[in-house]
């Protein structure tokens, strides 16, 4: 796994969800309800400003190479400051959409919509979705409500990472870059999907 040093800030990302579930519906085709089955994980679209040719040069061996072995990189808040630190599971066998969680900083609030990623005994990371805010209790605990389900059963003390979540995966896109005769390189970015835990 090639980590992305955090020197490499994207301009702009397109998160998306690979949604696992489907839709049922009926012999006419009309949509019944939902079938949720597990799996479901995020991705993104990434994009990096123009840069010097050398810079450049750096920042396209790290995606060649993350192609090749998987990549790791912050998951792109775009200048939001997430609360919380980085905290353990408290408990074991936690799986479903409740994450219990304690070493937080006490007080914090985790907002809807904040990103966490947990590690699991294997190193294997997974992002997730807070479906409602929280207040870490002042001994460091809080319960996260998440979505998707967790992707692998956690253990008590495995990491989960609030302040600065991240995202790994698999480089789906093609990685392609221009050599300009004024050495500026334009903007360009690939695409992350994380793969199964």
């Amino acid at each position: 796994m090639i980590t992305l040093p955090d020197t490499f800030v994207p301009r702009s990302a397109q998160p998306f969800m690979l949604d696992a579930g489907f839709v049922v519906r009926s012999a006419r085709g009309l949509a019944i309800g939902r079938m949720e089955t597990p799996g479901s994980r995020f991705g993104a679209e990434i994009q990096f400003p123009a840069m010097v040719y050398d810079t450049a040069n750096e920042l396209l061996s790290y995606l060649q190479a993350g192609k090749r072995v998987g990549l790791r990189l912050k998951w792109p808040l775009m200048a939001t400051t997430q609360a919380g630190g980085t905290g353990a599971v408290n408990g074991s066998g936690v799986a479903g959409t409740t994450l219990p969680v304690r070493g937080l900083t006490a007080s914090a609030v985790i907002k809807r919509g904040s990103w966490v990623t947990v590690v699991n005994a294997s190193g294997d990371r997974c992002l997730h979705n807070v479906v409602n805010p929280a207040t870490v209790a002042g001994g460091g605990t809080v319960t996260l409500t998440v979505q998707p389900p967790l992707r692998t059963v956690l253990a008590d003390g495995n990491t989960v990472l609030v302040s600065a979540p991240t995202i790994e995966g698999v480089i789906t896109s093609e990685v392609n870059w221009d050599l300009p005769v004024n050495r500026i390189v334009p903007p360009m970015g690939f695409r992350i999907e994380e793969a199964e835990a």
